[in-house]
């Protein structure tokens, strides 16, 4: 039989923010997270990513990412995965909320 590790034992999500590469050649994701378009790279067209992910590590967070797209991008250019603080909250000015974008109450502003 095998069990699910309860939340005891589970590590712990912490908050992180994340960056990539969104190149036009990818297919489209769906991410469950709060996510915005923050620029763009000139020499290619690859629009630059941000997103808040709840993530165990930087591994995990970057698999959030990936896990979103219909079919699974190879190669992505990570700009950087950082860990934040607990109640460490994505929204500012630049990067305002959404009525659609979930985040943890504690990091709601």
């Amino acid at each position: 039989m095998t069990t699910t590790p309860d939340a005891e034992t589970r590590p712990a999500e912490k908050p992180f923010w994340v960056s990539w590469y969104q190149h036009p050649g990818y297919s489209p994701f769906e991410l469950n997270a709060p996510w915005w378009v923050s620029g763009m790279r000139m020499e290619d067209g690859a629009e630059t990513i941000c997103a808040a992910v709840m993530a165990t590590d930087e591994e995990a967070a970057r698999e959030a990412v990936l896990a979103s797209f219909d079919h699974r991008p190879e190669g992505v250019v990570w700009r950087f995965t950082t860990e934040q603080a607990e109640g460490w909250s994505p929204f500012c000015d630049r990067f305002e909320r959404a009525a659609w974008m979930p985040w943890p109450a504690s990091g709601a502003k």
